[in-house]
């Protein structure tokens, strides 16, 4: 059994025995590099925020009878 190249993922050939813990070690690795990854996207958010709000409408709509939502930053500050 050889290796891929750049993760060194289990790579069989036609007359190699599979078995479980070849796989089990692939997904390991594949696991690790998507926590990593994960937390690397999250380091470069910098100060984003999650808010969440509720709404009941008024029955209107269009220039007649505007609708908004306030928040208590701008989209903007998430990439300060």
């Amino acid at each position: 059994m050889g290796q891929t190249t750049n993760y060194q993922f289990s790579w069989w050939d036609g007359t190699d025995r599979i078995l479980m813990e070849d796989f089990n070690a692939d997904n390991a690795k594949v696991d690790a590099a998507l926590k990593a990854e994960a937390a690397a996207r999250a380091a470069r958010t910098g100060n984003c925020q999650i808010y969440t709000t509720s709404y009941v409408g008024t029955g209107k709509w269009g220039t007649g009878g505007p609708n908004s939502v306030t928040f208590p930053t701008g989209p903007w500050q998430c990439f300060l």
